[in-house]
């Protein structure tokens, strides 16, 4: 069984007119341990070309404690089923292998969770 909390998101960079996906959009998931907006693998971050705009180096901890540094660049989210739209920091970092949708990416949004029936509810606040 997956137990997985997964979103359908749409990312981009409104600086350099850049998509991911190019068309239609990727499941990202649901991770309520991570307090920032965006976490993606760097191919993601690369192929929204968020390199090419002077990433801020920041330092993330790990739920172990441990540290790891994230490189970071603002880019927007849309979760197109919402007519949803945010922009805030997109981080990643080499170990990174899906996306994960943080904290402050949900701040606008009423997230239910509902283990009982495997049910995840989103909707704009």
């Amino acid at each position: 069984m997956h137990e997985t909390l997964l979103v359908p998101v749409e990312l981009s960079n409104p600086l350099l007119s850049e998509r991911y996906p190019p068309h239609g959009s990727v499941m990202a998931v649901l991770d309520t341990g991570f307090t920032g907006f965006l976490l993606v693998p760097n191919g993601v971050f690369k192929e929204l070309r968020l390199d090419e705009l002077k990433p801020i180096v920041t330092t993330g901890q790990l739920a172990d404690g441990s540290s790891i540094q994230l490189r970071g660049a603002y880019g927007s989210l849309r979760i197109p089923e919402l007519d949803f739209k945010d922009e805030g920091l997109i981080e990643s970092a080499p170990d990174i292998r899906e996306i994960l949708l943080g904290i402050r990416g949900m701040k606008r949004l009423r997230t239910l969770v509902d283990g009982c029936r495997k049910l995840l509810a989103v909707e704009r606040c």
